[in-house]
């Protein structure tokens, strides 16, 4: 593969894709990871931000990549949008301004709201002299963050709208190995050898101060030996073991005593959880899906025998629901209740090694084969008449396009209709695939170690897929069934015709019936049974 570095002075060279030679330098992008400013164009995207990661190996030193939004912490903004002639801000009306209250002063200083507000009215006063109504409005968005874990140890928290660096530490010793990144929004934690790092992910209040984001808190030792990583979820941390158990730490600076749960075989992958939601799922190499409770004190819920190992692992999706696909070519969907319900599933014939990717009630996954194939979250229908052949996955959704790999490594966006190829990037490759379930933008990762952000054109402000508002579950599940059984109905064992009923109009006649004997119990005098102790009162009353 020709790698093509980027400068300012090979720019048309870039966007017209022609290879060029030349030795890598500091602060090189290399065309041949990212997209072009005009394949970009033509696909209705627009670059957010590039920048050069702080690892010394680039993409092949990248332990784990996470995309998080922050659902307690929301960025604030005074826009100057158009009005009606009432003086009220226009549906769908064009937006002139939107000024951020963190905008920073010469002084590093955030101005705040009160400035924003005096900044909009100035803006409204010079668009009503040129004859345009224009008023403001307040706008309050989540904020996204990316983290960033090298196998030096470097952790980085950064801004994924902007790409400024938040605040970067590094963690332990990197000869004993790090574990994936458990992400919530007030922590993240590490795993390193036998260590349990757990690190303070934005400004919060402890005891009487406040602490900023990177600060650590004490280590904890593990108990067991740590496989794959660490997951955040409600007021734990939870790290799978190498004896086929789940280790739980609370968040407390001073965790106490973990739980421990054991379940069958060892986890494939470290356990998945919707953001904010207390439950956990996984899959083991014995054929086995799990889902813990975490809500007080962490506890299993219930287990499903899957057909074939699913070792790509499952995807938690709203309303409590899990998916994954298996080798033995079956996808199922989970609705995680207490005793366990199938949604569905669907035979594939063809073995799936790969984690699903769920984004607007729809399931995407490719089999082993380079089918990938698209289905109904609610039912599990296939979307498409037929599947998008050579893909390995989809990691991203930008609203109009799904943005993939193909089987060989290439980029390449398909239509959402119908999963049909709408580009190929012949000299873009994907070699580290940064899977976005939480909004519209598109990572790529260089392999010199450049990280580049895509988003729609008209998308300035982030989409947000995944609500973490309680959804309806009548929405969400189509004829669950239980756990153990298959989805689809094998029908009447008996045929179609059910048996006459023995008490109906055309069966045995009601033998306590009006038509049938008489009951011995019925009003007529000489029908009632003696009274065995007779008329008088054997107490004598």
């Amino acid at each position: 593969m020709i790698r093509k570095p980027l400068a300012t002075c090979t720019a048309i060279v870039l966007a017209l894709g022609i290879s060029t030679c030349g030795s890598r330098y500091r602060g090189a992008v290399y065309a041949g990871d990212l997209l072009s400013p005009v394949a970009a164009e033509r696909l209705g995207l627009v670059e957010s931000w590039h920048r050069q990661i702080g690892t010394i190996g680039g993409a092949a030193s990248l332990v784990d990549v996470r995309v998080w939004v922050q659902h307690n912490k929301e960025r604030e903004f005074v826009e100057v949008v158009q009005a009606d002639k009432d003086g009220k801000p226009t549906k769908d009306g064009s937006i002139f301004r939107r000024i951020a209250t963190d905008t920073k002063t010469s002084t590093n200083q955030d101005i705040g709201k009160a400035e924003a507000d005096r900044l909009a009215r100035i803006d409204v006063l010079k668009l009503e002299r040129r004859g345009i109504a224009a008023t403001t409005q307040p706008r309050q968005v989540k904020q996204v963050r990316l983290y960033m874990l090298g196998d030096d140890g470097g952790l980085g928290a950064y801004d994924a709208e902007s790409g400024e660096l938040l605040w970067s530490l590094r963690i332990g010793d990197p000869k004993l190995g790090y574990g994936e990144l458990g992400v919530s929004d007030e922590h993240i934690s590490i795993i390193n050898g036998t260590t349990l790092y757990r690190i303070i992910a934005d400004e919060r209040q402890l005891s009487n101060s406040v602490a900023s984001g990177g600060r650590p808190l004490p280590e904890v030792e593990l108990v067991n030996l740590p496989i794959i990583g660490a997951t955040n979820v409600n007021e734990w941390v939870v790290v799978p073991n190498t004896r086929g158990g789940m280790e739980c730490h609370s968040y407390e600076p001073e965790p106490g005593q973990p739980r421990f749960e054991i379940f069958i075989g060892s986890a494939l992958q470290k356990p998945v959880c919707f953001p904010n939601s207390p439950l956990i799922g996984w899959t083991t190499d014995r054929g086995y899906f799990y889902v813990m409770d975490t809500t007080g004190k962490p506890s299993t819920l219930f287990r499903l025998k899957s057909d074939g190992i699913a070792s790509g692992g499952a995807a938690a999706a709203s309303g409590e629901r899990f998916f994954f696909a298996s080798s033995g070519g079956r996808v199922y969907g989970i609705h995680a209740s207490r005793l366990g319900e199938v949604i569905w599933n669907q035979s594939l014939g063809e073995p799936f090694y790969n984690v699903p990717y769920v984004t607007d009630n729809r399931v995407l996954v490719a089999s082993s084969f380079g089918n990938l194939y698209c289905f109904d979250a609610k039912n599990g229908d296939q979307v498409w008449s037929a599947p998008a052949p050579g893909m390995d996955s989809v990691f991203a959704d930008t609203g109009k396009y799904y943005v993939g790999r193909t089987a060989v490594g290439q980029l390449t966006i398909l239509d959402p209709a119908s999963g049909q190829s709408v580009s190929i990037g012949g000299s873009t490759f994907v070699d580290r695939v940064v899977t976005n379930p939480e909004t519209d933008r598109i990572y790529l990762v260089s392999d010199g170690g450049t990280i580049q952000c895509l988003r729609p054109a008209a998308s300035e402000l982030p989409v947000f897929y995944r609500d973490v508002k309680s959804m309806d579950s009548t929405d969400e599940m189509v004829d669950a069934k239980p756990m153990m059984k298959d989805a689809k109905d094998p029908g009447n064992p008996f045929g179609a015709t059910p048996p006459a009923d023995p008490f109906g109009a055309a069966g045995t006649a009601d033998p306590f019936g009006a038509a049938g004997g008489a009951d011995p119990f019925g009003a007529a005098d000489d029908d009632k049974m003696a009274d065995p102790f007779g008329a008088a009162d054997p107490f004598g009353n």
